[in-house]
């Protein structure tokens, strides 16, 4: 005989998953305890549902497997959402648990038409998170614990990962179940396959091409596909784009790697993919901020093939798809080389060398970034840190200029891990997600760039940091406040600022003070001249520290691609090979194989 509570504890050890991320609550009675009673279960109670759902999905990023986090009832679910939401959108597996009202009371059960809330603290969760979920349900019955838990795990690998959402009402947490007689779930067997007539028209493309480029999405990593996109690159010299989420599959210097894509992509990885006559994308639901505004523009001139698990993302009618595999990364990339092993395929090393000229050619990081006297520029601080860390470190940033010039300025040395929040963006999302990071790494340290905007949306996780020891260095962009809503409010609005710093109604603590309140090292960084010292000095230090890097009010996020507000008020945006600043027009032209529409 055993509590519900103790089974789903012994559950998730059993699954290989060693920590639960949550804040205690009376909702969750029952569940919490049944992780004090479990000897090998490791909690990590953070300060805010908030910061507990990003930890547990950055978990899973960084182990593969599951992140699990129980949530309390009515505004302990809720505040649980916008992690939910990140983990939905950038295909992250993880298992979210409630409390909820004793089933006598629950609004579920109860199927009262509109009623509203029964029970104390109630609110019926179900339906604001099934569309966001792989799987949701209330667990009504003890008995069907098992069955609830083993659909909900299988239901967030199957396919697109995704996380599942189950509601345990505090009555079925406390009962007492027979685990031997619980029934299971039996998944149905999976026969699709990507169908070998799609793999040879795939050769059929590579043959004809003289200028293919394959983009590397997240569900490279996803499907554990990594080494076999390196093999298949490496032995036909073929050019190699990523997309953010994507760009810890490649190492930076390897050579075939050209750069990163997108509307605040950089100029070589855009070059590449428009100039390519053979676009093959593995792995990326390839939203708007890849593919630019004006969709028609992408990649005019080349056949592009998809790969994907989910080919729902591909029905929006973007851009042309020449052919749509709805299949695994690994699978597709497995199947194609076979394939091209029997032939021979003479892709040779022209393009590779044009679109390497394009890396070296155009760096985002720029010589006159180190001359910057006062401040410093974020890219050339994120470059200088880059190349002192290690292939095993991890890089964590947050939304706003953390999210752009991070991602399109780390330096991933093969190892490495590159971690944001891909789709949702979220402010506050770094340091959660650190905090989830270093518990899976055992208290390895991890850099978290944030901003001193970010920052405020989960401060109260410093403590956290504190009371567990993660070894976080915490980098803090600091330019008073959202650099992007600046740039914006000035170029749309006339500078009619509003919301955006300290002279414009929202101002920010002084981080020294702040990390003097929570006991954590602290160190100002204010010129090029301190930089280096200074980071060596983060870096040695074995416990967490903060780090204020001073950056310029009016930093430019660039390259990136420019839109123009027209007089009745629409906006039209440059082609992703066109970004600003913009190039000198021989320059540009000289760039361009394919016929050039910006001029």
């Amino acid at each position: 005989m055993m509590r519900v509570a103790d089974f789903i504890a012994e559950f998730i050890y059993d699954i290989g998953v060693k920590h639960v991320f949550m804040l205690t609550g009376g909702g969750i009675m029952h569940l919490t305890d049944g992780v004090a009673c479990n000897k090998d279960l490791q909690v990590v109670c953070c300060h805010h549902e908030q910061a507990s759902s990003m930890a547990l999905e950055a978990y899973s990023r960084m182990t593969g497997n599951y992140g699990v986090g129980y949530f309390t009832t009515g505004p302990g679910a809720t505040n649980a959402i916008t992690g939910l939401a990140g983990a939905w959108l950038d295909s992250v597996p993880c298992l979210f648990i409630s409390g909820q009202v004793k089933r006598k009371e629950a609004v579920y059960n109860a199927k009262i038409p509109g009623l509203r809330q029964f029970g104390v603290q109630e609110i019926n969760i179900l339906p604001i998170v099934e569309s966001i979920t792989k799987y949701s349900a209330i667990v009504n019955n003890p008995e069907d614990i098992r069955y609830h838990l083993e659909k909900a795990l299988y239901l967030s690998k199957e396919g697109r990962p995704g996380p599942s959402w189950l509601d345990i009402p505090l009555d079925v947490q406390g009962a007492i179940i027979e685990p031997d007689k619980l029934r299971g779930f039996t998944p149905p067997e999976d026969m699709k396959k990507i169908p070998e007539s799609q793999i040879k028209q795939v050769e059929q493309y590579i043959k004809s091409a003289s200028r293919p480029v394959i983009l590397a999405g997240y569900g490279v990593r996803i499907s554990g596909a990594i080494n076999d996109l390196l093999k298949l690159v490496e032995k036909y010299n073929t050019p190699v784009i990523t997309t953010y989420l994507g760009a810890d599959v490649i190492d930076s210097e390897h050579p075939n790697y050209v750069g990163r894509i997108g509307i605040k992509g950089d100029r070589a990885g855009n070059l590449a993919m428009q100039n390519s006559d053979l676009l093959i994308v593995i792995g990326s639901s390839l939203p708007v901020a890849e593919i630019g505004y004006e969709y028609p523009q992408f990649a005019r001139e080349a056949r592009v093939v998809i790969v994907d698990i989910d080919i729902s993302s591909h029905k929006k009618n973007t851009i042309k798809i020449d052919l749509l595999i709805e299949g695994d990364a690994k699978e597709f990339l497995n199947k194609l080389s076979r394939l091209l092993d029997k032939q021979q395929i003479n892709s040779g090393n022209k393009w590779l060398d044009t679109c390497i000229s394009w890396r070296n050619k155009y760096p985002v990081c720029l010589p006159e970034y180190e001359k910057l006297k006062d401040k410093i520029n974020i890219y050339y601080f994120i470059d200088r840190l880059s190349r002192k860390l290690n292939t095993d470190d991890v890089v964590v940033t947050d939304a706003g200029s953390a999210f752009y010039a991070g991602s399109q300025c780390v330096k991933i040395k093969q190892g490495m891990r590159y971690i944001t929040s891909g789709g949702f963006a979220t402010m506050g999302y770094s340091l959660p997600a650190s905090i989830g990071i270093s518990a899976a790494l055992n208290k390895k340290r991890v850099m978290c760039i944030t901003g001193d905007g970010s920052l405020q949306q989960n401060i109260q996780e410093l403590q956290t940091v504190v009371h567990y020891g993660f070894p976080l260095k915490i980098f803090i962009l600091n330019n008073d406040g959202y650099l992007s809503i600046r740039f914006t409010q000035e170029k749309y609005f006339n500078g009619r600022f509003i919301g955006e710093s300290s002279i414009s109604g929202v101002s920010f603590p002084d981080s020294k003070k702040i990390a003097d309140a929570y006991g954590i090292k602290f160190v100002r960084v204010s010129n090029n001249s301190q930089l280096d010292k200074a980071l060596d000095d983060v870096l040695e230090f074995d416990g967490p520290v903060i780090c204020d890097i001073m950056t310029p009010r009016d930093q430019l996020i660039i390259p990136t691609v420019a839109s123009e507000k027209k007089d009745d008020g629409t906006m039209v945006s440059k082609p992703l090979e066109d970004m600003y600043p913009f190039l000198e027009r021989d320059e540009f032209r000289k760039n361009m194989i394919v016929k050039a529409l910006s001029e």
